[in-house]
């Protein structure tokens, strides 16, 4: 009885962490994604302004 509710307080524990593995995985990804589109887009306007004001191309 004892070792029975050990292995489901241990196979419990397991799948919590793997879940919270999971969603951890998932927030890291969502925050890289929101990063890249910040930089891409502050990158873009200041690409745009340079080439507006100094009449440079972009390589």
């Amino acid at each position: 009885m004892r070792q029975t509710n050990y292995t489901r307080f241990k196979n419990a524990l397991e799948e919590q962490k793997t879940l919270n593995f999971v969603n951890l995985k998932k927030d890291i990804y969502s925050i890289k994604c929101f990063i890249e589109k910040a930089l891409t887009m502050a990158m873009d306007s200041t690409q745009t302004t340079v080439e507006r004001d100094y009449n440079v191309t972009s390589l």
